[in-house]
């Protein structure tokens, strides 16, 4: 069994999309276990800035009412026997208020539109692929502190380097039934922060050490 741990402040850079610009990492630390049942974690968390700055952030807020600069996020993702597990936690956030939140392909950038759809495990336009077994939809609620926590669990593993970010929305998921908007749809992008999802390469992770690892992900591709 070869296991590692590899801990850092940030992780390799991520290329998001606007210009080209290199987005900041968030702290993160990620957990490779025996390959034989495909073990994974991956824990990241930032603190929501302007997406003003240079280079930009690692966690971008659109929408200061709902999403307050130095308000924080985290991101886990779990793999095990070829499920996902992502969990979203949020803190500072407006209380009381349901964000429709998804994984997204692409990277945050200083426009809500970087971080490109939705990622969807079976791939198409048809509208019926929008739900939440074939996307990661992790809407939370925030409870009067500003606090909330949300986790989904699919019966699939990303492609490598085709998820990239968590995305907050300004209202709960549509489930497409009538006077709810289609499927999926959330209103607009209030805050964005990339995640390095997918499985960190075995040369990347020192046996039974801690250090520096850049994940088997290739940078995002822009818009």
């Amino acid at each position: 069994m070869r296991t590692g741990t590899a801990v850092a402040a940030a992780l390799a850079a991520v290329v998001a999309g606007g210009g080209g610009a290199v987005a900041q990492p968030p702290a993160a630390e990620a957990t490779e276990s025996d390959e034989r049942n495909d073990g994974y974690r991956l824990r990241a968390w930032a603190m929501f800035s302007s997406p003003d700055e240079d280079p930009p952030a690692a966690a971008v807020t659109y929408d200061p009412s709902l999403v307050p600069q130095g308000s924080r996020v985290e991101v886990e993702q779990r793999v095990a026997d070829g499920r996902t597990t992502i969990t979203l936690a949020v803190s500072g956030v407006r209380p009381g208020h349901t964000f429709g939140a998804h994984v997204h392909t692409d990277a945050c950038g200083a426009r809500p539109a970087d971080s490109g759809p939705h990622y969807r495990n079976i791939e198409g336009e048809d509208p019926s692929l929008a739900n939440a077994e074939n996307e990661v939809w992790l809407d939370v609620t925030a409870d009067g502190r500003g606090t909330g926590r949300s986790t989904a669990v699919q019966e699939w593993t990303f492609r490598p380097g085709e998820a990239a970010s968590v995305v907050l929305h300004e209202r709960a998921t549509s489930d497409g039934h009538e006077g709810h908007g289609a499927p999926g749809e959330a209103g607009g992008r209030v805050a964005c922060v990339t995640v390095p999802f997918g499985r960190l390469a075995a040369a990347d992770v020192p046996d039974g050490g801690q250090g520096a690892a850049t994940p088997a992900v290739p940078a995002a591709a822009a818009d």
